[in-house]
């Protein structure tokens, strides 16, 4: 017999409570001899022994009940003939790994996905009747399955082999967690969470912090499932007989693909980069690396590669016109996991953004108006009368010289030192911002600081951070002995798109000689809002706040020479390329971390005439479709290539997206390094999370079945529980009548031989 919650087995001790306190209570009785007392004692003797025996039954009685409290709750289970194949229902939670290292394959085994899929099938054969299962796949982020019956499992492993699923990382918590969720609601007593898993260093590496998160999950559940493995790991490194040289756990795999700049315009140069690397242990000649954007190819290497080596390859391509384009990297070698010999990228190539500068003192002498520093920043081509494309196309206006209709044609206005705004102008900005468009406001000396201090604050819909402050003029005298005494600081820069900039850059940025200033107070109950980057002193001088898809961004000081010598010195051109370049792209990102939500713009010529119908379909990894009502796809927790197709009218767009997790600067190709745990530390690991390891699904069915051929019996307990507590009542009963009647009876003797 086994206890399903033994730990409240030890509640049985409490028979020792009514013991104790029977001991405690006994009457310490001193016989006194008198005279009479001769008469009774042949009738105290006879009562006596009739009351002594049901005293020491209520006392059993007494100590029986807890006894059979603490049984019944700790949930005893007997376990049957287990040659009748006879079994209770259980509940089983398989947790399957999906990373990108289960595609390995050897020449005998076939690939570690499907091995475990074979496990998978035979230990759903071989569960007790009624028993319910579901499937966590693993890999990060982990999805539940809907599984109704063994029929609808079967169905999901015939398209898994067909279709195998792939992710991020193996997320061990999370996945456990839903695990759990599911076991919660289940009815059997009997539960189980069972791993299957290659068991990988980089997804069951020991770590204090998830491993004392799975172990208090698991303690706080009613009944605690119990945890095991079930191990697909290759059972052999090669295999000598067949005369293949290769190890098997020899991989040559892309660890990074991108293109620079992370955004490309028409007409400009963009650059490939691949870097490869050689996970074996030797060298590896005359690979052959593919470069191919939209289908088109671009470029083909030959390369070798050193031992436990990488290599870098950079390939040259013109983006000729504006579209979103895939661009596709793959190594040609024959190795163990073939899935990472290939890589793609989605570059969107826009023309020039349109932006709206908004002059508030137009000046028709060169270089003295608020926007000409910052147009020739954005367009130094045009501006130069350059054939050379710009990123950008500007367009200046008076602070009156423009609408809300006007506005559909950019994707960024920027206010440089607008005086005032009314309140329609004002709710007109908020709109477009709120629709995905960026707004950029520069202060000067024409700030009228009343009107804007009278403005809505971000949080009640208009574009206030917060409360500004009488312009602060700094005192400077700026020589080569003494530098300014205020400054732009470089060194706690909270946003990437200024932290990036080369070395140069930022202490060319330092070095900025600030003149003026508007200083600003923050609403600090505004929690969309951060300070991008301060003053010396403190101050902010770049606010930004992502308002719903776009962008407001507040600089300190103006976009001309008036607060700043920053617009003529090197570092505004970069800049503001990089500025305007992020908070315009910045809502649709192409390249995504599994999980992560792909929104994208479709750029229809048309997207604005009339009341021409649109439909929108996005093809997943698998070539599904799926039909959308919106430009958003949430399920992206397939590795792969995404497309989405909008049609309005005779006109057709394509975007793309991919997910992957090598876009980063550190990408995590761990996957590929096909490096198992060590197994000392994966011995250490079960033991702590106390979970049994098992080599194939036999195995584990063979130590688990005997928990799954019981029977509980805590019922039989709760009756004999509640039958004790009724007779203890009925014994006790007729004890008090008849100790009230023997009393009587003794009155009444003593009352004659008196």
């Amino acid at each position: 017999m086994t206890f399903l919650n033994a730990i409240l087995a030890f509640g049985a001790l409490a028979f020792t409570v009514p013991l104790v306190i029977h001991l405690l209570h006994r009457t310490q009785v001193k016989p006194i001899d008198w005279g009479a007392m001769h008469w009774l004692s042949n009738a105290v003797a006879l009562k006596s022994r009739s009351v002594q025996w049901k005293q020491w039954l209520l006392l059993l009685l007494r100590c029986l009940i807890p006894v059979l409290l603490a049984l019944a709750m700790s949930r005893p289970l007997v376990q049957s003939w287990l040659t009748t194949g006879a079994g209770q229902p259980i509940s089983i939670a398989i947790l399957l790994d999906d990373s990108a290292s289960m595609q390995a394959r050897n020449v005998i085994e076939g690939s570690r996905w499907n091995r475990a899929l074979s496990e998978l099938e035979r230990i759903s054969e071989r569960l007790p009747a009624g028993s319910t299962i579901a499937v966590v796949l693993a890999g990060d982020p982990p999805q539940l399955q809907s599984i109704t019956d063994r029929a609808s499992l079967t169905d999901w492993i015939a398209k898994w082999r067909t279709k195998p699923s792939m992710a991020g990382s193996v997320n061990i918590e999370s996945s456990i967690r839903i695990a759990v969720e599911w076991l919660a609601k289940q009815t059997s007593p009997r539960r189980q969470i069972l791993a299957i898993s290659d068991f990988e260093a980089n997804d069951w590496q020991p770590q204090p912090t998830w491993e004392t998160a799975v172990d208090g999950l698991l303690d706080q559940q009613l009944i605690r499932p119990s945890f095991a493995w079930l191990q697909v790991r290759d059972s052999m490194q090669s295999n000598p007989s067949s005369g293949n040289s290769k190890s098997q756990s020899e991989n040559v795999f892309i660890e990074q693909l991108s293109v620079t700049p992370r955004h490309v315009f028409a007409g400009q140069d963009a650059t490939i980069v691949i870097r490869i690397r050689n996970n074996s242990s030797r060298a590896i000649e005359k690979v052959r690396v593919r470069v191919d954007v939209g289908n088109n190819e671009i470029e083909v290497f030959e390369v070798s590669l050193q031992p436990s080596g990488n290599l870098e390859l950079q390939s040259r391509w013109k983006a000729r016109r504006a579209d979103d384009f895939l661009v596709h990297a793959t190594v040609k070698y024959d190795d163990s996991m073939s899935v990472d010999n290939d890589a793609w990228y989605a570059l969107s190539v826009s023309d020039p953004l349109p932006i709206l500068l908004i002059d508030g003192e137009r000046s028709s002498n060169a270089m003295k108006s608020e926007t000409d520093f910052l147009k020739l920043a954005l367009s130094p081509f045009a501006y130069l009368g350059s054939e050379r494309a710009d990123s950008f196309v500007c367009k200046v206006v008076s602070d009156n010289g423009w609408n809300e209709e006007m506005l559909k044609e950019y994707r960024a206005v920027a206010l440089c030192n607008v005086a005032t705004l009314t309140n329609e102008q004002q709710q007109t900005l908020r709109r477009y911002v709120d629709n995905g468009n960026a707004v950029v406001v520069f202060p000067g000396d024409r700030l009228s600081l009343d009107v804007w201090n009278r403005m809505p604050l971000l949080r009640e819909g208009g574009l206030r951070p917060g409360v500004f402050s009488a312009r602060a003029v700094v005192t400077s005298q700026a020589s080569e002995e003494q530098s300014n005494t205020v400054h732009i600081e470089t060194e706690s820069l909270e946003w990437t798109v200024l932290s990036e900039m080369p070395k140069n850059s930022l202490d060319s940025l330092r070095e900025t000689q600030i003149k003026c200033y508007l200083p600003m107070e923050l609403d600090l109950a505004d929690d969309k809002t951060t300070v991008a980057a301060s003053f010396s002193n403190g101050s902010p001088w770049l606010i930004r706040s992502d308002l719903g898809s776009g962008s407001l961004i507040w600089f300190a000081t103006s976009c001309d020479e008036g607060d700043s010598n920053l617009p003529s010195r090197a570092v505004y051109l970069p800049l503001m390329q990089r500025v305007f370049t992020e908070i315009v792209q910045r809502a649709y990102p192409q390249n995504l971390q599994p999980g992560q939500p792909w929104v994208w713009r479709a750029s229809m010529r048309s997207i604005d005439a009339g009341n021409i119908p649109s439909k929108t379909f996005v093809f997943d990894t698998e070539g599904i479709e799926h039909s959308l009502l919106q430009e958003r796809w949430e399920n992206t927790r397939r590795l792969g290539v995404y497309s989405a197709k909008k049609y309005r009218g005779e006109e057709k767009t394509t975007n793309y997206a991919v997910v992957s997790s090598r876009f980063t600067d550190q990408p995590s190709a761990s996957d590929s390094l096909l490096k198992p745990a060590d197994e000392e530390s994966l011995v250490e690991l079960s033991s702590r999370l106390k979970a049994g390891r098992f080599e194939d699904a036999k195995s584990f069915v063979a130590s688990t079945r005997q928990s799954w051929a019981g029977r509980e019996i805590w019922s039989w307990f709760w009756i004999a529980a509640i039958l004790c507590f009724l007779g203890e009542m009925l014994l006790e009963q007729s004890y008090l009548s008849k100790r009230a009647a023997n009393a009587a009876d003794s009155s009444r003797t003593l009352r004659r031989v008196l």
